[in-house]
């Protein structure tokens, strides 16, 4: 009886095993979603998008006027370059859409010294307080 076991799981798995040796060997996977030289262009321009706003941040803290401000209120403008590159890029785009903004506010002269004041106060308060909210995430 056993015997008779035996060779009907014999006679079942043997076919099996050389049925699934003499198969073609599955293809290679696909290719993925997005190609490596769309991976690659997608990095150089959110690089090149970072750096530009890098530049505009950095622009904005040059700026004579915003050099004074930050001097009266005892804040570094190294500080505040350090800060907006802890930002991640939506953020660090927002503060150099504001740092622009205030570069452009400041450069018309409209503005008082005291809301010229204001406004790159404004601008540096939203760095920080981004920093703080990413800081306790």
């Amino acid at each position: 009886m056993i015997q008779t076991v035996r060779c009907a799981t014999a006679r079942f798995v043997i076919p099996i095993l050389v049925l699934a040796l003499t198969l073609p060997v599955a293809q290679a996977a696909p290719d993925h979603v997005l190609s490596l030289d769309q991976v690659r262009q997608d990095v150089a321009k959110q690089s090149a998008t970072r750096q530009a706003n890098e530049v505009a941040i950095d622009e904005f803290l040059a700026n004579p006027k915003v050099q004074k401000t930050l001097a009266v209120s005892g804040v570094s403008a190294d500080h505040v370059r350090q800060s907006a590159a802890l930002l991640d890029d939506k953020e660090q785009a927002a503060f150099a859409a504001r740092a622009a903004t205030a570069s452009e506010q400041i450069a018309g002269g409209d503005l008082t010294e005291a809301q010229v004041s204001l406004v790159i106060l404004g601008a540096i308060l939203f760095v920080f307080m981004s920093v703080l909210i990413l800081a306790f995430k």
